[in-house]
């Protein structure tokens, strides 16, 4: 009875970090990385393509570093949940609807598309797809690669 307690409770956690996290992603987005890329689509295609490439290195890392802060809060909240196969479907299914959502959004908010506006497509993408993979449920997954 208690792990069936638990899986309903982290299915309730699972859907209120969805919530927290899809408002912290949109404020993120509107107030901070469209001005900024507003600012950048507005300088000469040189600088912009110079800038882009250093930018997109950091932007890189920086999601390497993210990842071990998510890895981190993924450790320390889910933890304490049960690692069975109905967290696992329903942590995968919040994983893609939520990055399917986020990613829709994103591309409604494009105006229109040359390469590099793909190209920032593609890295804000990637930046909610690393935001989102904290929803899987990964202790299910380690502990199925043991066997």
């Amino acid at each position: 009875m208690k792990k069936v307690l638990l899986t309903f409770a982290y299915i309730i956690v699972l859907f209120i970090m969805a919530s927290l996290t899809d408002f912290a992603n949109y404020w993120i987005l509107n107030n901070i990385l469209f001005k900024i890329i507003n600012w950048y689509n507005q300088i000469g295609f040189i600088y912009e393509f110079l800038l882009f490439f250093i930018a997109g290195g950091l932007f890189m890392s920086l999601i390497g570093l993210f990842s071990n802060f998510v890895s981190f809060i993924n450790g320390v909240i889910f933890y304490w949940f049960p690692s069975n196969l109905l967290t696992l479907i329903i942590s995968l299914f919040v994983f893609f609807s939520n990055t399917a959502f986020g990613i829709k959004i994103l591309w409604d908010s494009m105006g229109s598309f040359t390469f590099l506006t793909t190209l920032e497509f593609l890295l804000l993408a990637l930046y909610l797809i690393s935001i989102n993979y904290i929803f899987i449920n990964r202790h299910y997954l380690k502990e199925r690669n043991e066997y």
